[in-house]
């Protein structure tokens, strides 16, 4: 999506590199390999307003970490998109 949109080249080119932004599966894969028993809740957060959509990161991210021991049913892992223009809800445990 990011090649295709309207972000000038040079701004493309910074996301795509090295020290750039991770697409929705390099965040699964990160995320799969930082879950632990600890891990109560995580938020995808950051994403792009033009490149990217929340229902995508949210499939995308949740394909990545499915098959991970301690998300165990995916249904009932804290996995939630963090909206771009207000704050996220409180969580306690």
């Amino acid at each position: 999506m990011l090649e295709c949109g309207s972000y000038p080249y040079q701004l493309k080119q910074r996301i795509l590199g090295k020290r750039g932004h991770l697409s929705n599966e390099a965040g699964g894969r990160l995320l799969n390999l930082l879950l632990n028993d600890h891990v109560k809740v995580s938020f995808l957060g950051h994403l792009s307003k033009e490149n990217n959509y929340p229902e995508l990161a949210y499939e995308t991210v949740k394909l990545e970490i499915i098959d991970n021991p301690y998300t165990n049913d995916i249904r009932d892992f804290n996995l939630r998109v963090a909206e771009r223009d207000r704050t996220s809800e409180l969580i306690t445990f």
